[in-house]
């Protein structure tokens, strides 16, 4: 089988949908199956795999032509295309698909549109709101183009039965939306690494993820002063950038907490198994997750975690199995949530113990198969 992954960001770019397609291009490479790339990231890797090739201009108008005409290109002799999103790859992608006769799949990790609405047109609501409410132009042509993408591709793929029905809430059947959980990261040795002097006989409170406002990231702050109060030696450690940065170096600096928290900035992915392994536990306060890879690489690295009863989530955290769940920014479930994790040992073991259980379910053997078998399902039509 012939694959042509239509990719928007690729490494060096960070994030889970390149690291997505790099494992797809290695794994099914491996495997023996024909596996090309086009992305919209320019930037080459050191030691470039074969079947990759890259978008070079930057100009908006003449960038979606050179992706365009490339896609073209590449898809003459593949089997089927395989777009990483509805919008930047996969409206593209079906242009294409539709000129070559191709069939089209399409995987949808959240919703576009809301994400580029918070981020940058003024939207407030969290994603379940969103979907009924009318936004300006900008956001609704967002809202089309992903929606219009969707109905039209032979099959969407998603990371959570959370995102089944959002899709399935844009006018896609259920028959067309397949779940496909995505793989667990893999487990390496313990991590030679120390936490800084500052921070040593601490119980590191951590969090991670990119510093938007859904994430919750000021309440942690909010709330670590009545922590601190409880134990002297909690600290909240978060990783990650983005465009709350200030808001939280400024909160830091109002409630005087530079003794009881530390913002990292942006981490490396290499660099984040010594703050998972050295954490008391790993808080996920986030309005909106479709599937949260924080959350399989707390599993993986043998990290309790708490975290919000939204979207994804519970797919994950079974409450007091796997970890703990409370709502969203709850200020006052979330201080007892924490300081029962650290405290309880009972509890932390059994946490432990089922996510390690749950990770096994989430193989990348698995992950791969049902991949490869939905692709030549819509080959084989």
């Amino acid at each position: 089988m012939n694959i042509l992954i239509a990719a928007d960001i690729f490494p060096p770019s960070v994030g889970g949908p390149a690291t997505y397609s790099f494992l797809l291009l290695r794994e099914l490479s491996s495997m023996g199956y024909t596996i090309s790339i086009l992305t919209l990231t320019p930037k080459r890797l050191p030691h470039e795999p074969a079947g990759v090739f890259r978008v070079i201009h930057s100009f908006f108008p003449l960038r979606y032509f050179e992706y365009y005409r490339l896609l073209k290109k590449h898809g003459q002799g593949v089997d089927i295309i395989y777009a990483m999103g509805p919008v930047n790859a996969g409206l593209p992608a079906l242009f294409v698909a539709r000129a070559l006769r191709k069939p089209l799949v399409v995987k949808v990790v959240g919703d576009y549109a809301w994400e580029q609405g918070v981020a940058r047109f003024g939207v407030k609501e969290l994603p379940d709101e969103f979907q009924h409410k009318r936004y300006g132009l900008r956001v609704s042509m967002l809202r089309w183009i992903e929606q219009f993408v969707c109905k039209r591709a032979r099959a969407v793929v998603v990371p959570s039965e959370y995102l089944k029905k959002i899709v399935m809430g844009w006018g896609v059947s259920a028959e067309s939306v397949h779940v496909i959980y995505n793989a667990a990261p893999n487990v390496h040795a313990q991590s030679s690494e120390t936490l800084p002097s500052v921070l040593q006989n601490r119980k590191i409170i951590f969090s991670a993820g990119r510093l938007m406002p859904w994430k919750g990231m000021q309440t942690l702050v909010e709330i670590m002063p009545e922590l601190v109060a409880h134990d002297s030696s909690l600290h909240l450690v978060i990783a990650g950038s983005g465009p709350e940065k200030e808001t939280l170096v400024e909160l830091v600096k109002k409630l005087k907490l530079e003794h009881a928290v530390t913002l990292l900035g942006k981490v490396e992915a290499g660099d984040m198994q010594a703050w998972f392994q050295q954490a008391h536990v790993f808080v996920l306060n986030s309005g909106y997750e479709g599937m949260a890879h924080t959350i399989l690489e707390a599993f993986a690295y043998g990290c309790p975690v708490v975290a919000s009863n939204t979207c994804g989530n519970p797919e994950l955290v079974a409450h007091e199995k796997t970890g703990l769940l409370c709502e969203y920014n709850d200020a006052v479930g979330l201080k007892k949530a924490i300081i029962r994790l650290v405290a309880d040992q009972d509890l932390r073991g059994v946490c432990i113990t089922h996510a390690k259980e749950k990770m096994a379910l989430l193989s990348q053997k698995n992950m791969l198969e049902n991949t490869i078998n939905l692709l030549k399902r819509f080959v084989r039509e």
